[in-house]
Order: structure tokens, then C-alpha cells, then sequence
């Protein structure tokens, strides 16, 4: 029997070029597809032409990062993923990064051991907050988009409805780290609260030092607010939108109650009002009653130019109003009516403080 020959039959040579062809051809597609991808991919202007990343886009280029590409930090955004969450819908607006963002993308330009910041007369030693855990994000977050996001949300607004002068005001103080950030850690018991500690020519003021200048700043304050203001407000858009009016009682007002470091202070009951103050509290009204008006109202719902810290306002319990001639009739009332009406408002110490007067006249 003859034996059966398992040697395939040979291709022929026509057939074999056009295969290799076809390979190569396949791979110099593929090639050149892929390069158009990373072309597209790391090209700003990818970002640029999506009407939804417009405002991310002006800030970006108003800040020094404006010749950094977006990939070179974003590193771990797919282009394909967005286009594919655009297509079939699956985005939120406004567009954020899932991502965290670590201290190796800035030190890819960044030395951590610079220590002079400006803008100002900041020092920051960029190295020993990075031994102490603190990420570059955690304080830089805002460094190149601002707060855009913040004012889409908070504005309610289309990412595309953006004009290029809101970003310009958010670039300009938005992108800035707000003190009270700083604060957090720097509260004297994470780490020293002291000015000079990041500031190199802040010193704590001589009459700050005193003792008894935790119920005798208000005073100063009145003076001039604009002064304090410059140092307490750590949020560097309000310090540089604020504008005195020229009415004392106004202007504190104003600062006092939207100013973070103090209402630090002012949200929790004050040294001076521990209790029972209902009863002794004229006294230091008659003293100073403008620094009562830092925080309590006259009036409930009383127009003033931002809301008081403290429900408690002088009507609630001052609801009456003596006529005119009150200071001659009052001794006949009382020795009519009795005098228990009279201490629902006053203490009595009150009497006195008028009729010591009348026998030394």
C-alpha cells in the first residue's frame, strides 16, 4: 500500500506577498491611527473644542500653568471614556476629576524645597509639610481651574455660559489658598497659630498682647475695621471686594459677621456674657452699646447689610417704649402699679444710676 504524504501544498508566492502586504498594511493603519489618538489626546485643544470644559479651559489658561498640557497632570483622564459617557449621556456638569492627584505630577516641575511664595511675604516650607503627611492637592487644589466648579454649582449655571470676565475675577483671588485653609492645621495645637511663623514681616501688634484684649478689641475695631480686616480675613476675594461705607457700626457689622476668624469667636457665648448677663448686661450697654450692635439687632428681621450671629435681638425683651415725659411720671407709676413691671427690664442697680445723680445735684 502506497503511503499518504501529510506535507502541505505550497502556498503560492503571489498569495504569500499579498498577505504580508495586508499585515503591513493593517499595522501601518493601526500605527497611524494610534498616533492621530495620542496626537488628539495630548493636544489642549481637544479640551479647547468641548463646549462643556470651556470655563476649566479659560482659567487654565489665564494661570501660569497655561503651557503645561492637560495631560501631563491629567494623566489618568481617557478621552474615549468621556466621549463615551457624552454620547450615551452617562456626565455630570459640572465635569470634575474622579481622580486623586498625586505629589509626583507636580514634581515633575516643582521643587519642594522652595520656601519664599509669593504672592506676598509668605513662607512656606513646602518639604516639611510634605514630611508631615500633607499632600500638594490638599492646599493647591484650585491652583490652576480656580473655583469655577463652585460657581457653576452655586450660580446654577451652563458650563458654556461662562464669559471669560467671571473667570478673570476667580483667577485673580479664587485660585489663591484661602487662609482659613491654613487655619485648620494652624490653630496652635497641630501646629503654631504665631504670624510670624509664615509671615516675615507680620508681627502680633503690642496692644494684642494685653490682657484684657479679648473684651476690649471691639472698641479698636470701631476705630477702624478696615485694619483688622486686613490681617482676620483670610478669604482674600472678600478682603478686596470690601468697601468701607463710612458708617462705624456698618462696616463691622459687615466683617464681623462674615469674617471666618471672628465668627470663630462671636458664635460661641463671650467671656463677658456668662450668666446671668439678662440681669447686669445694661450696664455695658449704657458703655458701649454700638459693640451689642456687632451682633444682635435692634429689631427681629431688622435690614441691616448681613444677618446677625445670634437670634437673641434688644425687642424681644425691650418691647415697650416709655412716653416722653417717662422720667417725671415714673415715680407715680410705681407707687401705683408696684415696681415688679419695672425689673422685667431692669436690674437694680438701675434706680441707682439715676438717683445718685439726682442727690448730688
Amino acid at each position: 500500500m502506497k503511503a499518504v504524504s501529510h506535507v502541505p501544498p505550497q502556498v503560492p508566492k503571489r498569495r504569500r506577498r499579498i498577505t504580508l502586504v495586508l499585515v503591513y498594511l493593517c499595522i501601518a493603519v493601526l500605527g497611524y491611527g494610534l498616533g492621530s489618538y495620542l496626537k488628539y489626546d495630548r493636544n489642549p485643544e481637544t479640551c479647547a473644542s468641548c463646549h462643556i470644559m470651556k470655563p476649566q479651559v479659560m482659567a487654565w489658561q489665564l494661570t501660569a500653568h497655561s503651557t503645561v498640557p492637560c495631560r501631563q497632570c491629567h494623566q489618568d483622564i481617557s478621552l474615549l471614556t468621556y466621549k463615551f459617557r457624552h454620547r450615551t449621556g452617562r456626565y455630570r456638569l459640572p465635569v470634575q476629576v474622579d481622580g486623586f492627584m498625586s505629589d509626583e505630577i507636580c514634581l515633575q516641575c516643582h521643587n519642594p524645597k522652595r520656601i519664599v511664595t509669593p504672592p506676598g511675604d509668605l513662607l512656606i516650607p513646602h518639604t516639611l509639610h510634605m514630611t508631615k503627611g500633607i499632600d500638594c492637592i490638599d492646599c493647591h487644589r484650585n491652583v490652576v481651574h480656580a473655583n469655577v466648579n463652585q460657581l457653576i454649582m452655586k450660580q446654577k449655571l451652563n458650563p458654556g455660559d461662562i464669559n471669560l470676565e467671571q473667570v478673570k475675577q476667580l483667577t485673580s483671588y479664587g485660585n489663591r489658598i484661602p487662609m482659613d485653609k491654613c487655619m485648620e492645621c494652624h490653630n496652635g495645637a497641630k501646629a503654631p497659630r504665631e504670624c510670624n511663623v509664615c509671615h516675615s514681616d507680620k508681627q502680633i501688634p503690642d496692644n494684642h498682647r494685653l490682657a484684657q484684649w479679648s473684651t476690649q478689641h471691639g472698641k479698636e475695631a470701631f476705630k477702624n475695621i478696615g485694619e483688622c480686616n486686613d490681617c482676620h480675613e483670610y478669604d482674600v476675594s472678600r478682603k478686596a471686594n470690601f468697601k468701607p461705607t463710612g458708617d462705624p457700626l456698618t462696616d463691622v457689622r459687615i466683617v464681623a459677621r462674615g469674617n471666618a476668624f471672628c465668627a470663630n469667636c462671636h458664635l460661641q457665648r463671650p467671656e463677658t456674657h456668662r450668666k446671668p448677663y439678662s440681669v447686669y448686661h445694661p450696664q455695658r450697654a449704657r458703655q458701649f452699646a454700638q459693640g451689642c450692635l456687632a451682633c444682635h439687632n435692634r429689631e427681629k428681621g431688622e435690614e441691616v447689610a448681613v444677618k446677625p450671629t445670634t437670634d437673641i435681638y434688644c425687642s424681644q425683651c425691650h418691647f415697650q417704649v416709655h412716653e416722653e415725659n417717662w422720667v417725671l411720671q415714673h415715680r407715680v407709676k410705681v407707687k401705683e402699679e408696684g415696681d415688679q413691671k419695672c425689673y422685667q427690664c431692669h436690674d437694680a442697680s438701675s434706680c441707682g444710676s439715676c438717683h445718685r445723680q439726682a442727690r448730688k445735684l
